[in-house]
């Protein structure tokens, strides 16, 4: 593997007469490329390039330019030295400003005369250094959007000028766009069609109250139903579109069973009413209750029983009784039409059975004003209620988990930005320091650290999604338990060094391979170090041990 120093790269030189130099190079173990002029120079430039070697000759206006857009063409984690070798006098300090003018903002390093190998070699040696700490960035870059990508739905980086700048392949697939139309260009310019309408208006909103949305809307150009969660930062919006057509046609179905079958419950009532509704009439005056024998089944007492109000009331679930005297209370207020429906439980006398009852009937009053009878009907309703009790449960398990998808989508967009700031720190570094410090290096250490852990935490969501589904699949191989372990101890360094917690290996095991899903076993460990940590006090021990049973 490749270390920091080493020259996995190609060094291309052009310098007329430059065959003793190249020789020397070759010597000192760098892979040199010679090139007559810049146009060859140029042709052979590439990302496999670690510098570049310029003579004074070689340094013609018309190829310097371009070489320098050449240069500008460069990833944003790469920045290729450019080494010149300047000649003594008026002319070569005059030749090497006008390249060095020309170059503007590359990364330009001129060496005085007289030529000192030494100087030379140790400007390729940290070149070496450099590319290689840039393509450590490169790859850790390619592994975020590798995660990202892989995130089933749409998902979205929006910045303060409306311009993209992360869509995955799920947002391409929905707006049937290429990356280089979205990235970098304003979105409403891109989507003219959504300016003024809700989407529009929300995400304005979003960036000027830092304020998270989430609502659901039939966008027209693309013909489909759209979940949508808006979460604001500092930098922009993160957007995630989620495509629910499927889900609203199938709620569309729903709604149209449930009005059918609404149609044909009151169907039904209506028969029930017409041979299975008890009536009633009550004289309050005088206490005096007739009912038919359909209210004595409802009630659960023997037929041709002749009750009162008493024995009306107490075959009425004690924590319901209350109804009946607030009914009771509104019918007879001034300003009522006497009229009233309402529901209690009653139980069985008899079976001490528990039945919903429906009780509709109206007041009607003696000259005086006063309630002279009562009339109605007696409907069991016991198996409405249960229906109802259980949509609504539905519906409330329904809200628990939307609410818990809103938290966790939160979680998604904090959690895959955050890491991403010592990357950027870095690679800034990177830029203005040609020598590569050791300060370098532990800052990239730091930001490897932060974009494994977030690979890891898109992990977790990515398999909760997965399982949700009944997707996850499991790739096994043959994976070093060792390795992981220290891999997931690595990545939990500085949670470890935090709370200052002393990690002692005892790492016995002869046989140390297992057949598994490397991935997930990584999952398992970082997991199960992540909670030790969590529940050991500060400056304690985490003991790791493993064993070959006998």
């Amino acid at each position: 593997m490749e270390k920091p120093g080493e020259t996995a790269g190609t060094v291309l030189v052009a310098v007329p007469g430059g065959k003793g130099l190249m020789s020397t190079l070759a010597k000192h173990g760098f892979r040199v490329r010679a090139c007559k002029n810049l146009a060859e120079l140029i042709r052979r430039f590439d990302r496999s390039t670690d510098a570049i070697v310029l003579g004074q000759t070689t340094l013609v206006p018309s190829k310097m330019r371009l070489l320098a857009k050449a240069l500008a063409r460069q990833p944003p984690w790469s920045d290729v030295p450019v080494i010149f070798l300047a000649k003594a006098g008026r002319q070569g300090k005059k030749a090497s400003q006008g390249a060095l003018q020309i170059l503007g903002d590359a990364n330009v390093l001129a060496l005085p005369p007289p030529l000192r190998i030494i100087a030379l070699l140790s400007a390729l040696r940290a070149a070496a250094r450099t590319r290689w700490h840039q393509r450590a960035v490169r790859d850790l870059f390619e592994q975020r959007e590798a995660a990202l990508a892989s995130i089933s739905d749409a998902f979205s980086v929006i910045d303060r000028d409306w311009r993209y700048t992360y869509v995955n392949k799920r947002v391409l697939e929905l707006t049937g766009k290429r990356k280089e139309e979205l990235i970098g260009h304003v979105i409403w310019e891109i989507f003219p069609e959504a300016v003024g309408g809700e989407f529009y208006q929300r995400c304005h909103r979003a960036m000027e109250t830092q304020q998270p949305d989430h609502f659901q809307v039939f966008y027209k150009p693309w013909g489909r139903w759209v979940d949508t969660r808006i979460y604001p930062s500092s930098d922009g919006l993160a957007i995630y579109r989620a495509d629910i057509s499927e889900m609203m046609e199938q709620q569309k179905r729903l709604r149209e069973n449930e009005q059918r079958l609404y149609v044909a419950e009151e169907r039904v009532r209506l028969a029930l009413e017409a041979t299975d509704v008890g009536t009633f009439d009550y004289y309050p005056a005088v206490g005096v209750i007739r009912w038919s024998d359909r209210c004595n089944e409802l009630f659960d007492l023997p037929a041709g029983t002749k009750p009162d109000y008493i024995t009306y009331l107490n075959a009425i679930h004690p924590d319901d009784r209350h109804i009946i005297h607030e009914t009771i209370r509104e019918v007879l207020s001034p300003g009522s039409t006497g009229h009233y429906e309402i529901q209690y439980r009653a139980i069985g006398v008899a079976d001490s059975r528990e039945r919903w009852l429906e009780e509709k009937g109206r007041v009607l009053l003696d000259d005086a004003g006063r309630p002279a009878r009562f009339l109605g009907t007696i409907l069991e309703i016991t198996e409405r209620r249960l229906a109802e009790d259980a949509l609504k449960k539905a519906k409330q398990d329904a809200e628990d988990a939307n609410r818990a998808k809103d938290q966790f989508l939160a979680m998604l967009s904090h959690e895959l930005r955050t890491p991403l700031t010592p990357v950027l720190m870095t690679i800034a570094s990177l830029q203005r320091n040609h020598d590569s410090p050791d300060n370098a290096r532990r800052d990239l250490e730091v930001l490897r650290r932060n974009v494994e852990l977030e690979a890891l935490l898109i992990d977790d969501l990515l398999d909760l999604t997965r399982i949700a589904h009944g997707k996850l699949e499991l790739r096994n191989d043959a994976i070093d338990v060792h390795a992981s372990l220290n891999y997931a101890l690595g990545v939990s360094a500085s949670d470890l060094n935090e709370k200052q917690i002393q990690v002692q290996q005892d790492l016995a095991a002869k046989e140390h391979h297992c057949w598994a899903d490397a991935a997930r076993l990584q999952q398992v460990f970082w997991n199960i170090i992540k909670n030790a940590v969590k529940f050991t006090p500060a400056r304690g021990q985490l003991r790791i041990s493993t064993h070959n049973d006998a």
